[in-house]
C-alpha cells in the first residue's frame, strides 16, 4: 500500500468519524436549547409538594436545591415546603441549568401538610380541558352546580371530565333564598341535580348576596345550618363559602366554627387575615391555568387543617 493510499484511507475515514459525530453533537445541543421547565416560578406551603418537569429533555438530569431547608427536590422533580422562605430549583442537563424560583409560606393556626392547589368553576369558564388543568399541578376542583333554581349549564360536563381527569371533585350551589321556603325549594333543586354522584370535597352552600345579609345574621346563619343539614341528611359532607369579611357580620360561631362544617373562606391576596382555621382558602379570582381560557379563581385546601402541626 503506497503512502499516498493511506493517506486517503485516513482522510475517508476520518470523513466518515465526523459524518457520524456531528449529528449526535447536534442532537445533543438541540435537545439541550429545546428543553424548557413546565414552571419557572412555585408557590408552595410547608408540607405541600408540587411537579417540576423539564420538557423535551434527552438525558439525565440532576435536581438541586439552593436551599434544601426552605425545599427539597427530589430526583424525580418533586419539590416539597419545608419552611418559609425563597429558594431556587435548578435542573441540570449536560452543561444547561433550567432555574425554578421557589416561594414557600405557613398559614397562622393552620396545619398546611399536605395543602393541594386547586379551582372552583361555573358556565362563566365556558368549556374546560381538565387535562390541561391537571397537568397544570392542580389537584382539586369545586363545581357550581346551580344557582337560585337554576342548573349551571357546564356542571354535568365538568363533572364527567373532572373525574375521567382524575381530579378531586367538590361542588357548590349560588343560593339566592331570602325566605325559608326558598332556602328549602333551591337546597332541594341542588341535592336533586347532584343526586347519584360522589364527591371528594363537600357541597357547599355559597352565600355572599346583600338581599341576605340586609336580613341580618340570624337568617343568614339559619340558611347555610338548614342547607348544610339538608346535605348531611342526603350523605353528603356539607360546607359553606363566602367572603372572610362576611363571617363574622353574618354567621354565627356557632356554625361558622363550632358545627363541623368545611369552612371555605375567600380573601384575595397573599394573606388570609382569618381568625378561625379555613379548610380551604380562596386566594385569587384572576387566576391562569392551562385548559381554561378566561381567568379563574384559585384556591388552595389544606386537608389537615385542623390537627396539631408537629
Amino acid at each position: 500500500m503506497t503512502r499516498t493510499t493511506r493517506r486517503l484511507l485516513w482522510v475517508l475515514l476520518l470523513a466518515c468519524c465526523l459524518t457520524a459525530a456531528i449529528p449526535a453533537v447536534f442532537n445533543k445541543a438541540h435537545t439541550a436549547h429545546a428543553a424548557k421547565l413546565n414552571k419557572t416560578a412555585m408557590d408552595l406551603f410547608k408540607g405541600s409538594s408540587g411537579q417540576l418537569i423539564l420538557k423535551k429533555a434527552d438525558g439525565d438530569i440532576v435536581w438541586k436545591s439552593t436551599k434544601p431547608h426552605v425545599a427539597s427536590v427530589d430526583e424525580n422533580g418533586l419539590v416539597t415546603g419545608k419552611k418559609s422562605g425563597k429558594c431556587t430549583i435548578v435542573a441540570k442537563l449536560g452543561g444547561n441549568k433550567y432555574k425554578c424560583k421557589v416561594t414557600v409560606r405557613s398559614l397562622s393556626g393552620v396545619n398546611t401538610l399536605g395543602a393541594m392547589k386547586g379551582i372552583d368553576v361555573s358556565a362563566w369558564q365556558g368549556t374546560i380541558n381538565f387535562t390541561k388543568v391537571k397537568n397544570d399541578g392542580i389537584g382539586f376542583v369545586i363545581m357550581r352546580v346551580g344557582h337560585g333554581m337554576q342548573v349551571d349549564s357546564t356542571f354535568r360536563r365538568n363533572y364527567r371530565q373532572a373525574k375521567k381527569a382524575g381530579l378531586l371533585v367538590g361542588c357548590y350551589w349560588f343560593i339566592t333564598a331570602t325566605s325559608d321556603s326558598a332556602l328549602k325549594a333551591q337546597a332541594n333543586k341542588c341535592l336533586k341535580t347532584i343526586r347519584g354522584k360522589s364527591f371528594d370535597l363537600p357541597v357547599f352552600v355559597d352565600i355572599e348576596s346583600y338581599s341576605q345579609f340586609n336580613k341580618g345574621k340570624a337568617f343568614c346563619s339559619n340558611l347555610v345550618s338548614t342547607f348544610c343539614e339538608m346535605v348531611k341528611e342526603a350523605g353528603y359532607q356539607p360546607g359553606w363559602y363566602t367572603s372572610r369579611s362576611f363571617v363574622g357580620p353574618y354567621l354565627t360561631d356557632k356554625v361558622a366554627v363550632g358545627s363541623g362544617y368545611t369552612a371555605w373562606v375567600a380573601e384575595h391576596g397573599r394573606i388570609l387575615h382569618y381568625d378561625n382555621t379555613a379548610d380551604i382558602w380562596q386566594y385569587s379570582h384572576t387566576g391562569r391555568v392551562n385548559g381554561i381560557k378566561t381567568y379563574v379563581d384559585l384556591n388552595w385546601y389544606f386537608p389537615n387543617a385542623r390537627t396539631e402541626d408537629h
